[in-house]
């Protein structure tokens, strides 16, 4: 995993210790080098409504 943002990368360690399915933040841009998909606010809620 390469970020550029030190934060970021602390970010997506910590959804990795937490085996999480998603990243949810309103900087999408920052993570797109991440093993975790992100997801911003809006397409997290709509993801998740159409799954119940």
């Amino acid at each position: 995993m390469r970020m550029k943002d030190l934060e970021d990368a602390l970010q997506v360690a910590a959804a990795i210790s937490g085996s999480v399915d998603h990243i949810v933040t309103r900087n999408t841009t920052d993570y797109r080098g991440s093993v975790i998909p992100a997801l911003t606010p809006r397409e997290f809620l709509r993801r998740f409504v159409a799954q119940t």
